[in-house]
């Protein structure tokens, strides 16, 4: 987990500003990093749980042991697909979208889920009244990127 954006100094400062004179009317329920924590700490319990493995590999006759911590994605998956509140926003079908300049039209191509491809596998899923089929891809970004100012990871985005 990424604790250098949770320091306690940080915090104290954010919500000093909150509670203070960057909004003198406003009133915020958490008022230190103890609030703070115990508020993540219960916003935690209505997500999928980080479950933490350890694999071992041998590398030029050296054991190698790696501690983890992740998300199971499957589960992950599960839980948006099944939010009522997200359901609502996610785009479950492809679209086309085009522009038209005069009397020119241009089929544009922004986002996966705009892509030819797409419609193909769509139409390829099973038509059964009553049971809507979706195509539901797990794009993966494994570039390495920052997290925070001072912390930079290879993280995998589902």
């Amino acid at each position: 987990m990424i604790h250098e954006a949770v320091r306690v100094q940080t915090v104290t400062k954010l919500l000093s500003g909150f509670n203070g004179r960057w909004a003198p009317n406003t009133y915020i329920t958490i008022r230190n990093y103890a609030d703070f924590q115990d508020s993540l700490a219960a916003a935690r319990q209505f997500g999928v749980q980080f479950e933490e493995e350890e694999i071992t590999h041998t590398f030029r006759g050296r054991e190698y042991k790696f501690k983890f911590r992740y998300r199971d994605p499957w589960k992950w998956m599960l839980d948006i697909l099944t939010d009522l509140m997200l359901s609502g926003l996610i785009m479950w079908y492809p679209v086309e979208k085009y522009l038209k300049h005069g009397s020119r039209i241009t089929r544009m191509y922004n986002e996966l889920i705009s892509g030819t491809r797409w419609w193909e596998i769509q139409d390829s899923l099973p038509h059964e009244f009553g049971m809507r089929h979706v195509y539901l891809p797990l794009h993966l970004w494994l570039d390495k990127s920052s997290v925070a100012k001072t912390v930079s990871k290879h993280p995998i985005i589902l």
